[in-house]
This record gives structure tokens, sequence and C-alpha cells, in this order.
């Protein structure tokens, strides 16, 4: 797998096309060392770092100097990248670091912030690539600084086919997942045996891409689109895409564990403002409330522990966080402010049910829209129902999975492997 514009966390088995170029000749497991700690970014003599856990800032005196954004999750405050800023506030230079900790690239702006160059490095600092965000054009350096060559791409699917001759997969098939430069590099690179296909992961719009036209009308060298989502997919259609060219086609999910049909639930949350706690500790009072923060609480939150069936983790480190995900069943996301610990994700890969408020609902693709209410009153029933009935947690279960286009692993196999596939 490759890809073409990457921030610096990939997975191991993952090529970055950019990285390739600056050296990283295997699969982006060369580099062992962590992330850079907010605390560890390159700065001047004295300037000072104020952090918290959505983000950090960056001080000369009482001056913002700059802004620190994590990588998520951003309760690890490992840095992804730091954003510097001139007298105006206005963003100047970025620094790029991968999860190696390393400095990978520098981003420059003009006056206005839009960015204007971008310059990666090699594992010792030296400069390698270069784009040009204007022009689109990138110089690759190759060699030492006083004796190596230059070469020159237009733009980045010229560097992309560059990549894929240099590894011999020129004629392969392409599985990917843009209309942009994924879908220019598929045009320029025919198959030589199936053609590709464009995995469409887009939320709904309006209307249909232009480049997706092409596909539609069968003057691409794509030969069907997998959409991942189900209102884009619907949408395809009613604005006339040929569904005979569609397929809603799912993720495939590595869950952690199976449901224990137990009485403990989860929440997790920075903020005190939780929708309806006591009243449902009250409604099930055989059922017991788990609330994690990664923060200290404020009075307010701490006064809950009057409920002999909520217990409170102010502080909580990750480990905590596991233990709850593998001890609980049900997870409640139906706290205010911000998601922490990409919660309701891991609640979905941990098998747990997922319940929501429509005002307090943070992360839809994982949670069934059967699953979200207005009040406390239904929230409690499914509870009640699901705790007295596994077969009902089952049925729940299975439409929360639905919900979220999870996908059996046959389907996959059947997608690399299988001729009929697309007949299907």
């Amino acid at each position: 797998m490759a890809v073409i514009r990457d921030e610096g966390f990939l997975p191991e088995d993952v090529v970055s096309v950019t990285g390739w170029f600056c050296g990283e000749k295997q699969l982006c497991g060369g580099e062992k060392p962590r992330a850079r700690y907010f605390n560890e970014i390159e700065r001047p003599d004295y300037w000072e770092i104020t952090a918290d856990s959505s983000g950090g800032s960056v001080y000369d005196k009482s001056h913002l100097r700059g802004r620190i954004v994590y990588s998520a999750p951003g309760n690890t405050r490992l840095v992804k990248r730091v954003e510097w800023l001139d007298e105006s506030g206005t963003v100047r230079m970025t620094d790029h670091y991968n999860r190696a900790g390393r400095l990978y690239a520098r981003s420059t702006a003009d006056g206005t912030g839009r960015r204007i160059v971008t310059a990666w490095f090699d594992a010792q600092g030296q400069e390698r690539l270069t784009e040009n965000a204007v022009t689109g054009d990138l110089i690759l350096y190759s060699g030492s600084p006083s004796g190596g060559t230059m070469r020159i791409y237009k733009n980045r699917t010229q560097l992309v086919l560059a990549l894929f001759q240099e590894l011999g997969l020129a004629g392969e098939r392409i599985f990917y997942n843009s209309l942009s430069t994924p879908f220019f590099v598929s045009e320029a690179l025919p198959s030589a045996g199936k053609k590709h296909l464009l995995f469409w992961q887009e939320p709904p719009r309006s209307d249909v891409p232009g480049n997706m036209l092409g596909i539609l009308h069968g003057s691409s060298c794509t030969e069907r689109i997998l959409v991942q989502n189900r209102a884009s997919f619907d949408a395809l259609v009613e604005h006339g895409a040929d569904a005979a060219m569609l397929r809603l086609f799912g993720y495939l999910y590595s869950y952690s564990r199976e449901n224990g049909y137990g009485r403990n639930m989860l929440i997790c949350t920075n903020s005190d403002q939780i929708e309806s706690l006591g009243e449902l500790a009250e409604a099930l009072p055989d059922m017991h409330f788990h609330v994690a923060a990664v923060t200290e609480m404020s009075t307010k939150l701490l006064s809950m522990d009057r409920y002999p069936n909520v217990t409170l983790y102010p502080v909580a480190r990750p480990a905590i966080f596991q233990k709850l995900y593998a001890m609980c069943d049900y997870y409640l996301d139906i706290n205010y402010g911000s998601e922490i610990v990409s919660a309701v994700k891991e609640a979905f890969l941990h098998n747990l049910l997922i319940l929501a408020f429509v005002k307090t609902q943070h992360n839809p693709a994982y949670t069934a829209p059967a699953h979200v209410f207005r009040d406390a009153a239904p929230v409690a029933a499914v509870i009640r129902e699901t705790a007295a009935d596994p077969a009902a947690m089952d049925r729940h279960l299975a439409c929360q999975r639905q919900a979220a286009l999870s996908e059996q692993e046959s389907a996959y196999q059947d997608l690399f492997i299988s001729d009929t596939f697309l007949n299907s």
C-alpha cells in the first residue's frame, strides 16, 4: 500500500511516496524511536511551552510564537506538527514530525498563510525533495549536496508513476480511493489484466464528480466503484449514477473482543457535563457506570460518586482505559464537549453496545441510527432489554455493525482473488 499525502504517522507496512524518495527504501519500518513529546520540539532557547490535552502553544515571553498540533489520540501529547507564527499571528512556517520523532518536512507560507513550498528531509536532515505548492513542480535531489543530481517532476502524478516504475508495479491492478492524483495515476498505468477499482469514501455531495463520470460511462481504466458510505451511495444513485457500476462495500474491522453480556457501562469525558447521568444511574440501579477522564475532574462531576453505581476515574492512564474497554459491555456517548481517546471507535472495536443522545453524539459512523435518542427513558429501556436477554444484545450489536458497514473477511478475499466479485 502506498500513501501519496501522509502526515508522518503511517503504519509500518505502508509506503510513503515522499518518504520513499527521501531514503526510506523499505516499508516505513526503518525508524523505531517513539514520536516526539510536546516539550521536545525544536525551538529557540528560553521560549516557553504550555500544553494541555488538546494542543500546545509556544511563547516568547508573552508573545505567541507557535501552535503545537498532536497526533491522534491527542491525550498522548505526541507532536504531529508545529505551526510557527509571525508578528501578526499568521502561520509562516510549519515543522512536520513523524512517528519516529524526526523533523521530516517543513512548509513555508506567504504573508496570507498560503503554503508556498514544502521540503522533505532524509534521516540525516538533508533536504531531498521540494514541492512548489503554486506550480505543483517537485524537485528530487540525490547524491551529496555538492555533487548530486537533480530531477524535476511536473506534478505528484509523475512522482508516483516514478515510484511504481521503480517498484516494478507498472501494469498491476490498482485499488485507489481518490479522484485526484490516484485517479490520474490509474489512468496513466492501464492494468494488464483486470481493471482498477475505486473505493469511494467521501461524504454525500450534490452532484456526481466529473472524473467519476468517465468511470460510469465506461471510458476509464477503472471498472467499478465500491462506495463505503451509505448516504453517499444513495446520493450517487439519486443523481443519476449507474447503480450497476456501484457497489455498497464495507470495512473489515479488527474486533478486540466479544461482548460479555455484563452490566458495566463506560463514559469517556473531559467535560463535567454528562447528559442525564444522574437520571440513568437512578433508573438502572443494577447497572454500573464507569466515568473516565484524562484530566482532573471538577467538583460537579466528582459529586456523582454519591451514586453507589457510579465509579469515577480522573486522570486515567491508557492502561485504565484499556481495562475499562475489556470490562464494560456498553458505551454511553452522552458527554458534551469533544470526544477523547477515540472513545466511540474503541468502544465499537471492543463490541460495546453504543448508545447516544442526539445532542451529544460524537462519531455517527460507529453508532446505529436506532441507538441515538432524545431523552433518557428509551436509553434505559434498551439497556434493560439487552441486559436481560443476550439474544437481544446480539440483535442490537448486529444492527450496530450493519450501520458501520462491517464486512466479512471472505468479501475482501473475493475482492482480491475472485473473478466473480465484480459480477456480484
